[in-house]
C-alpha cells in the first residue's frame, strides 16, 4: 500500500493544462 508521501509525490506530476501548474501546488489536493 502506498504511503501518503508517495501519493502526494505521484500527484505532483499531474499538471493543470490551463495553468501549467501541479494540482498539488494549486492546493486542489489536501487532507
Amino acid at each position: 500500500m502506498a504511503t501518503e508521501i508517495e501519493l502526494i509525490d505521484a500527484l505532483k506530476e499531474v499538471i493543470d493544462p490551463e495553468l501549467m501548474v501541479s494540482i498539488v501546488d494549486l492546493g486542489l489536493i489536501y487532507d
